[in-house]
């Protein structure tokens, strides 16, 4: 049995990046997403992504621009919380936020 990635058609790296574009994904947050480094990610920019992350782009657009809309404001802060984690720096980003949300005035901030 074929998998998925085989029965996708080839992007070119012109599509790539418009695709990153709609998603609202930069090179940089994309490799740190899929676990990828930043010059893999900037040499499918150039020629095209491998069929398995050709794949994965689709699911992506198919899943958060079409069904899901935009991940919304609570969704992102938890994806910057678990990116603050990983990098041993949660303190500092609970901190910012709670900076943050005390600058706008907002009272109910309770972690």
């Amino acid at each position: 049995m074929a998998s998925p990635a085989t029965k996708v058609a080839p992007m070119s790296g012109a599509d790539f990046k418009t695709r990153l574009r709609n998603l609202g994904r930069s090179h940089a947050a994309f490799a740190i997403e899929i676990g990828a480094s930043l010059r893999s990610v900037d040499r499918w920019a150039n020629s095209g992504p491998p069929p398995e992350v050709a794949y994965l782009v689709d699911l992506l657009t198919t899943l958060e621009l079409h069904v899901v809309g935009r991940p919304s404001f609570p969704d992102q802060l938890d994806r910057l919380m678990e990116r603050a984690a990983n990098q041993g720096r949660l303190a500092e980003f609970v901190e910012a936020t709670r900076r943050w949300y005390a600058d706008r005035h907002i009272d109910d901030f309770d972690v």
